[in-house]
């Protein structure tokens, strides 16, 4: 799991495992097995790592399935602002990982590519439905 999210995080934030190896005073090879799942990081790269992503090392370890939700939950006295979602929200907030990771990527295509990939998602559905 920690393995994934962190490849899913680093591709959101587009950025190369060798820019995030240097951000994190790692060679790029120890990055790469992070990702791989070959081996995990200390308390104190994996805080880093978290801090860098904007996220929880709750998350990170898939203790928690939002990355949003961990960090707010983080900020004393800060409300989870999807404590009063309709249900459309909610379902949306239970995606699972591979969603995720999906729908990170999508944010990272300029227009046209969204377009051609949702008309190529929209023609995938319709032949599995056939």
């Amino acid at each position: 799991m920690f393995c994934h999210r962190l490849r899913a995080l680093r591709g959101y934030h587009n950025l190369t495992q060798r820019q995030v190896a240097q951000s994190l005073s790692i060679d790029r090879s120890t990055y790469a097995y992070y990702e791989t799942g070959k081996t995990h990081p200390d308390f104190e790269t994996l805080t880093r790592i978290a801090r860098m992503f904007g996220v929880s090392t709750d998350y990170l370890l898939g203790l928690d399935e939002s990355p949003v939700r961990s960090v707010i939950r983080a900020i004393p006295g800060f409300e989870d602002p999807r404590r009063d979602m309709g249900p459309e929200r909610i379902e949306l907030a239970r995606l699972n990982e591979d969603e995720q990771a999906l729908i990170l990527l999508f944010r990272q295509l300029d227009e046209d590519a969204k377009e051609r990939l949702f008309t190529q998602a929209v023609s995938a559905a319709r032949r599995t439905r056939e």
